[in-house]
């Protein structure tokens, strides 16, 4: 029986994409937090609100609220955790491999992310949940925001470094007729933006 080397290419990364992942915003804020693509560089503040459009960008709303609102005015924001660890993105079966006679070793491939070093910012309100504070005290718009779907952020991970990691889906050597060709399982790590999100918890899941 033929096996084609295209349907198990596919049937591998198909099984990666559904498995469960424990990414490096995970890691540090736990299993309630949004992962935020470091490479994309976005930076979000904790204690705002944000919308995120169809291509995930986040964009800030209602700065003014929390600027001239004095209802708002006690709104506490720290750093509540600050660390030089390493964080590496773990994609679900990704030491998953498939040996077939007469064609390479495929596996897994992944396109991921590390952290080195990071902090966390929280923002607080004594007394009650940072959403409700937030959301009785800005403007009928802005709540109108809020009620669309706009996100009040109450922590953020902070990346000090990142860098990109890449591995396809072949593994070890292989030959093309008289030619054998070795390196395409190597990693592949990339310098990525420093000083940027990598991940978020939403005030309304505290």
């Amino acid at each position: 029986m033929k096996v084609s080397v295209s349907i198990l290419i596919a049937a591998i990364c198909c099984a990666g994409c559904n498995a469960t992942s424990n990414y490096a915003a995970n890691q540090v804020l736990g299993s309630r937090a949004e992962p935020v693509d470091p490479r994309v560089g976005w930076q979000i503040k904790a204690g705002g609100v944000y919308e995120f459009r169809g291509n995930g960008k986040p964009i800030a709303h209602c700065d003014k609220d929390f600027q001239k609102n004095k209802a708002l005015s006690g709104v506490k924001i720290e750093v509540t955790e600050s660390s030089s660890d390493s964080k590496t993105d773990q994609i679900g079966l990704e030491g998953l491999s498939i040996g077939v006679p007469g064609i390479p070793t495929l596996r897994v491939p992944y396109d991921k992310s590390r952290i080195v070093g990071y902090r966390v910012t929280s923002a607080s309100v004594e007394g009650q949940s940072y959403q409700d504070f937030v959301y009785n005290g800005v403007s009928k718009k802005c709540r109108s925001l809020i009620d669309a779907g706009a996100i009040v952020v109450a922590k953020e991970a902070r990346a000090e470094k990142t860098v990109r990691l890449m591995r396809g889906p072949i593994a070890g050597r292989f030959g093309v007729g008289l030619v054998e060709i070795g390196g395409v399982d190597t990693e592949l790590s990339v310098s990525g933006p420093n000083n940027v999100t990598f991940g978020i918890v939403k005030a309304s899941q505290e």
